[in-house]
């Protein structure tokens, strides 16, 4: 006999109590995690800088961590770090954003079936341009473009554009962030 799992909507996610979990909904399945751990955050931190120097200067886009990328009652996801276009004011709210140049995900072992399996995919589906995965074990980003579900490895140097946006280049030294 299978056994139905709760499905939740945006607006319970809301009243749930701060606990110091990490809850997200994909199509009302709740994902929860612990808060990041030290190196999870020392990683992220890295991989803003790079992306804040290109994207904020010209004015084309923002950097956010952690990001949110809602669509209706049961999707709720929030990627480690967000870039995404500026059509609209830095007081618009996170449902009001419906185009996304990259979601970031830093894995962790209570993450990487989540950040892997799951939220990828899910990224990909509701249109972000780019997805990377970062993984400490490895010490690789591993990105994938549109909808495209060929990996692309980096290692030592990542270099990417998002579309529409000719002026921004990233570029990231992959060993230096986890070193």
């Amino acid at each position: 006999m299978p056994i139905a799992a709760p499905r939740y909507t945006v607006e319970e996610l809301d009243a749930f109590p701060d606990d110091g979990q990490h809850y997200e909904l994909l199509d009302g399945v709740l994902l929860v995690t612990p808060a990041p751990a030290q190196r999870h955050q020392a990683i992220l931190a890295l991989l803003m800088a790079p992306l804040l120097n290109a994207v904020l200067p010209t004015g084309l886009g923002r950097v956010a961590s952690p990001g949110r990328i809602q669509s209706g009652k049961k999707v709720r996801l929030e990627p480690d770090i967000l870039v995404y276009p500026t059509p609209l004011s830095k007081e618009a709210d996170w449902t009001d954003i419906k185009s996304w140049w990259l979601a970031v995900e830093v894995l962790s072992p209570s993450t990487r079936v989540y950040d892997t399996e799951w939220k990828r995919h899910a990224y990909q589906a509701l249109g972000v341009e780019a997805v990377w995965l970062a993984d400490p074990r490895s010490g690789t980003i591993t990105t994938w473009l549109g909808a495209d579900s060929t990996p692309h490895v980096a290692s030592q140097r990542l270099s990417w554009r998002p579309t529409g946006a000719p002026e921004i280049e990233v570029v990231i030294d992959v060993p230096g962030i986890f070193a």
